[in-house]
């Protein structure tokens, strides 16, 4: 409670000293995610609009934040960034923007006790807010725990809601804040156990692979076998056949080989007593099919 006076004060006192506060403000939305890591460094994106355009534009991180990057409408802005005791000022001027985004990083937000995970924050409304929601997002691959304490739950505050958006577990609180509120908030995380069906799943689908590449192999092998014992000729016929995706006109074999039809006859004749290829009967001619 002493920090939290201590905040609120350089709070005010940066608004005595820095015109971006000299007049009142209204935050229409106030939008923060908080992407958090098993290596205990957590990101955050933050959105705020305006119902006015603001020329000057001031934000206070009550940790020390490195990386920090500060956009407008008409782009990214240089900023000026001061570190105090507690945490991290900055002042941009010349904005000239009603809609204003944030992204930082700040390390040792996380612990960890074995396998569980345990981030802690407090988040603070310093201006007046018609909408304020604030999203914490789990590492991917990780899940809120189901089996702690009977004291214990897996985030506070209570009345935020769980979800997912496919690729990552998240918590969420939206209201309606009021000036001074203060957010402990509290997210509890840990590694997704693998589902041993996943893993008897992942064998058999490896499995199936594996025999269905065997079959391809050893039927490539046993084809180009069959092949290398075909004389010039019934080559010339297998090629065709093949240029037409396995299946031709005995007419076609006839035109493109610049054989005789008594000929092609006589070697698909032969072909076929040996299981090469099959003809199928087609009015006066006939396809023929590749077997190999």
């Amino acid at each position: 409670m002493k920090r939290l006076n201590t905040i609120f004060l350089l709070v005010m006192l940066f608004a005595l000293v820095n015109p971006a506060f000299s007049v009142a403000t209204k935050y229409t939305s106030y939008d923060i995610k908080v992407f958090l890591t098993d290596e205990g460094i957590v990101r955050e994106e933050v959105s705020i609009s305006f119902d006015d355009v603001k020329e000057d534009f001031s934000y206070y991180i009550i940790h020390k934040a490195y990386n920090i990057k500060i956009f407008a409408e008409k782009g990214k802005l240089d900023c000026k960034v001061k570190y105090i005791d507690f945490g991290t000022l900055i002042s941009c001027e010349h904005a000239n923007s009603r809609n204003f985004k944030l992204s930082f990083v700040v390390p040792d937000l996380i612990k960890r006790s074995g396998n569980l995970y345990y981030y802690q924050d407090k988040f603070v409304i310093t201006e007046i807010a018609d909408f304020f929601s604030l999203r914490v997002y789990l590492p991917e691959g990780y899940i809120l725990p189901e089996n702690l304490s009977l004291s214990m739950a897996p985030f506070s505050p209570g009345w935020g809601t769980s979800g997912s958006d496919g690729r990552h577990i998240f918590v969420e609180w939206k209201k309606k804040p009021r000036l001074g509120d203060t957010y402990y908030v509290e997210v509890y995380f840990e590694k997704a156990k693998e589902n041993p069906a996943h893993k008897y799943y992942s064998l058999l689908a490896i499995i199936g692979i594996f025999a269905l590449l065997s079959f391809f192999f050893f039927y490539s092998r046993s084809s180009n076998k069959v092949i290398g014992y075909l004389n010039e000729n019934e080559r010339r016929v297998i090629d065709v056949i093949r240029r037409h995706g396995g299946k031709v006109s005995q007419k076609k074999i006839c035109i493109e080989t610049d054989f005789s039809k008594a000929q092609v006859s006589r070697i698909l004749k032969d072909m076929e007593e040996r299981g090469l290829i099959k003809r199928i009967k087609k009015g006066r001619s006939c396809d023929v099919i590749l077997k190999v």
